[in-house]
């Protein structure tokens, strides 16, 4: 896994929406708190101690080398946890599965903290069912360590922490000694994680409640009218929705067939699937928020098919249909993590600038969306020279001012990115914010009125395939 996840990962950390704003943290030695500090602490511990903190390039591919680690303890954690749920076939198919799960290969390239999320979760499944079974202080402690490093994963990672600690605590209500143990661990991890935020405590308290007003508005006043069907599409079209929905029918059916099943396993399960009816009252909306859901749902394949193949009762034929679900979820998954491997080792953005460079005189000066980085992808795509064009730009584009402004600074040509702007042409306004106004005007003119000369869709991995758009702007009104 760690091999297969560090293959392609040098490109500018520039091109990815979140990487600038943690590589300037662990440069410039402070926190935002937008996140919980831990993945940024570890981050800059390993960058000062290889000699990788002199650079953000450097630091980001730090970031990136850890998230590639952190997903490899989420399969080999995950996979023993199945292993002690459904046994020792559900747990080498529950390795397969996720060695080609394309969502972990793409998501442990980035330096973001959902690997160390899911690494937290499963961990903590893991030392909770083991824990149930072998009461000492030893395993406690490990479990109690285990929620510590899932409640400081992310914000929402303290919710889960604490609800898993609870159905452990109920497990082991009879040895109060063992659960003092947990506490302690839990306790220790806890200090270990968020000592920067409780010494910040002021500047902390604000990141947080700007980012609950995120969830609760959406991003850059934008967002999904509430309830939506975003998430349950986006699981549906994950996998073939018959095979993981037919899957996870018949791992509840074998967990209550079967005695001696840990709860834990029928638990996560039906949390993460009530999760996504959550997640629909949200105007917020992210492909990462299903992952623990994807984790949940992908074992309960590993599962099923693990207790088809081991069944010695009866007739072959449940052996056959479990070999089938294998076949079909491999058929239906190779190719998609062979594009995603493929879309790793290129780069749209030079395709644009070869085509800019061939159509378009040297020194027209450009509007552009920052995420674009033309200067960074003609470097990363090895192209002789530099991008010889004047560039202005901003996050938004939209924020340098109207068409008639552009206009009359003499710039014709709007290079943006889709994976940035796509939130105004999608979704709905949720502010009346006259910045906000503004881009959706902008952004719907230009794609209403202007000229497309060039475009290409966006696909994953989008740091390197963002949707790229170059429009000739429209001309300016009276």
């Amino acid at each position: 896994m760690l091999g297969f996840t560090t293959r392609h990962n040098a490109f500018p950390f520039q091109y990815h929406n979140d990487e600038p704003s943690k590589t300037d943290q662990i440069y410039e030695g402070r926190r935002n708190f937008l996140h919980p500090p831990l993945m940024l602490d570890i981050t800059a511990i390993v960058s000062g101690a290889t000699g990788a903190g002199g650079s953000r390039q450097n630091i980001a591919l730090t970031g990136r080398w850890l998230s590639a680690i952190y997903a490899t303890i989420t399969v080999i954690a995950f996979s023993a946890w199945i292993g002690l749920v459904a046994g020792r076939a559900a747990m080498f198919l529950a390795g397969y599965i996720f060695l080609l799960d394309p969502r972990l290969y793409e998501i442990a390239h980035y330096f973001k903290e959902d690997t160390l999320f899911l690494a937290g979760i499963a961990l903590a499944l893991l030392s909770g069912s083991w824990c149930a079974r072998k009461q000492s202080r030893c395993t406690a402690l490990a479990c109690g360590a285990a929620l510590g490093v899932l409640a400081g994963s992310k914000y929402i990672g303290f919710p889960i922490a604490l609800l898993l600690g609870v159905l452990t605590t109920y497990r082991l209500r009879e040895h109060r000694a063992v659960l003092k143990f947990l506490g302690a661990g839990f306790l220790a991890a806890l200090v270990a994680v968020y000592w920067s935020l409780i010494w910040q405590a002021p500047s902390a308290v604000v990141s947080i409640q700007e980012e609950l007003a995120h969830l609760r508005y959406g991003h850059y006043g934008v967002g999904a009218s509430v309830p939506h069907n975003h998430y349950v599409r986006f699981l549906f079209l994950a996998y073939p929705s018959l095979l993981l929905w037919g899957a996870c029918g018949a791992a509840v059916y074998y967990a209550w067939k079967r005695r001696g099943t840990h709860p834990d396993f029928l638990g996560f399960l039906i949390l993460s699937i009530l999760t996504v009816g959550v997640l629909s009252f949200l105007p917020k909306t992210s492909e990462r928020y299903l992952l623990p859901v994807y984790l949940a749902m992908t074992g309960a394949l590993a599962v099923c098919c693990g207790w088809m193949l081991q069944e010695n009762r009866g007739t072959n034929l449940h052996k056959l249909v479990g070999l089938l679900l294998v076949l079909l979820f491999s058929i239906y998954t190779i190719p998609k993590r062979l594009e995603m491997q493929a879309g790793f080792g290129s780069d749209s953005r030079a395709d644009l600038m070869d085509f800019i460079q061939q159509t378009i005189p040297p020194q027209t000066p450009f509007a552009i969306d920052a995420m674009v980085n033309p200067h960074e992808s003609v470097v990363y795509a090895g192209r002789p020279g530099e991008f010889s064009y004047p560039v202005h730009e901003s996050y938004f584009a939209a924020d340098l001012g109207t068409v008639e402004d552009l206009r009359a600074e003499g710039i014709e040509y709007f290079v943006g990115s889709w994976d940035v702007h796509h939130r105004y042409r999608e979704t709905r306004l949720t502010s009346s914010d006259p910045v906000n106004v503004a881009r959706s005007d902008f952004y719907n003119r230009l794609y209403d009125e202007g000229e497309i000369l060039w475009h290409v869709s966006g696909q994953h991995p989008k740091p390197l395939h963002p949707g790229l758009v170059l429009i000739r702007l429209p001309q300016a009104r009276d």
